[in-house]
């Protein structure tokens, strides 16, 4: 649903010479699609900032946008309405951070930093060292959601940014939430897999969607909960050692670019330079 919303706005952008009324109609339908992938599973409202930066266009015109943020909300109203389910998934979600699972980063992290504590004689601050770390996690999911939302606003003519700045943001929910389960990244890899083109990235989403798929049993039981603490320690030395890396990449310095034939050219001297002056002119 998030991508059929996405390629419904992205064409309706695309044909700059298609009719006002079948450019809000591809509008209604996009809102339509995410108010309902919204329903299905509420990270998918990640997408919809980018969705309406899609119908904004580089015009920068607001009632498309408009259109399709009210039909989203529509949808979704109308779906809670007709399945006389309502809001009651709002108190489910207060139920889902009793799970620890290392399938999540932050939740890793602070599992590990609680099996150390408890090892060392305070077993009391697992949950404590668990719930900072989460909310470290979600301190960082906001601050990389914006800096994405920002860059695909200034990239708002580039359809292929956009969707893919969408993409990382949903990649970076399912990396930075407190609680993952494998098929939360099911979205974020479509997405991503429709925008990128670079061969190397599209080669790292298909061995995400490879090892995802070996964390859930046959037998529908999820590998996460037979390996917790296992898995926390392999996650944080893994996070760790990625760290590492990135930063001595960081430190590392640069190669000069070479010059060209122009800038090693030794410089011509301007007209008359190295004369001796000659002598002043006489007034009158």
């Amino acid at each position: 649903l998030v991508v059929a919303g996405l390629a419904l706005v992205a064409g309706g952008r695309s044909h700059a010479s298609a009719a006002a009324g079948a450019t809000a109609v591809a509008g209604v339908a996009a809102g339509a699609a995410l108010g309902l992938a919204v329903a299905v599973k509420v990270t998918a409202v990640a997408a919809l900032p980018f969705a309406a930066l899609l119908a904004l266009g580089p015009g920068r015109r607001w009632r498309p946008a408009a259109v399709l943020v009210g039909a989203a909300a529509a949808a979704f109203a109308g779906l809670s309405l007709l399945t006389g389910l309502g809001t009651g998934w709002v108190a489910a979600l207060a139920g889902t951070g009793a799970l620890a699972q290392w399938t999540s980063l932050p939740t890793a992290l602070g599992m590990a930093a609680g099996y150390a504590l408890w090892g060392i004689g305070f077993p009391d601050a697992y949950d404590t060292a668990v719930a900072a770390a989460r909310a470290t996690g979600l301190v960082a999911l906001v601050t990389v959601a914006v800096a994405l939302l920002v860059r695909a606003w200034r990239a708002v003519g580039d359809t292929r940014v956009v969707v893919a700045s969408a993409g990382a943001v949903l990649a970076a929910v399912v990396v930075l939430g407190p609680v993952v389960y494998p098929w939360y990244a099911v979205t974020a890899l479509a997405v991503l897999a429709a925008a990128v083109v670079q061969p190397r990235v599209r080669w790292w989403l298909a061995v995400a969607t490879l090892v995802l798929t070996a964390l859930v049993l046959p037998s529908g039981l999820g590998v996460p909960v037979l390996t917790k603490f296992p898995g926390a320690i392999l996650v944080a030395a893994a996070a760790a050692a990625v760290s590492w890396w990135w930063w001595r990449r960081w430190r590392r310095p640069r190669p000069r670019r070479p010059r060209s034939p122009e800038e090693r050219a030794p410089a011509r001297p301007a007209p008359g330079a190295g004369r001796p002056p000659g002598p002043p002119e006489r007034a009158g």
